[in-house]
């Protein structure tokens, strides 16, 4: 079963329609990414951070960074809470979520996209090499930027 994901900027209100729409990009300034989920989003922030944005009612808590310390399943479960974005949508399937604020500053303001790649590839799993997250990078930055300047959210709609 393939996993499609789309990135999109819209109106948090246009969720149900985002999850209906059979090719959402057509519709919607967006972006057609290889099966990037929330997970992954939450490792490119740990890249970006090596911070835990989860941590509500305190500061971001630092976890054991797999670059320096190979104590890389702590660092999992301290990223795989990071997973639970808001999901907008009642329906079984298509989800979209809401890519969290923070993210979009963090992607808006992006620069050094290799370098950023390259830390992201290695907090993968076998799902994409460094030149491809280099493109997704680039995407997911102008999105960013367009959901920042028109005040719209980017909305990512996962797709059985």
């Amino acid at each position: 079963m393939a996993i499609s994901t789309d990135y999109v900027v819209a109106l948090e209100v246009e969720s149900e329609d985002v999850a209906g729409a059979k090719a959402p990009t057509r519709r919607w300034p967006g972006y057609r990414a290889k099966g990037l989920l929330p997970l992954d989003l939450s490792w490119l922030h740990f890249a970006l951070t090596g911070e835990d944005p989860h941590a509500k009612t305190a500061k971001p808590r630092y976890v054991h960074n797999p670059f320096t310390d190979r104590d890389e399943w702590r660092a999992f479960e301290a990223v795989a809470e990071l997973a639970e974005f808001d999901c907008l949508t009642e329906q079984e399937s298509p989800w979209v979520y809401e890519v969290p604020r923070k993210l979009v500053d963090e992607l808006a303001r992006l620069e050094h996209l290799g370098e950023v790649a390259k830390k992201w590839a290695a907090l993968r799993e076998a799902t994409g090499s460094a030149k491809e997250l280099e493109h997704a990078l680039l995407e997911l930055r102008k999105l960013a930027r367009l959901a920042k300047s028109e005040r719209k959210s980017l909305l990512l709609r996962v797709a059985l």
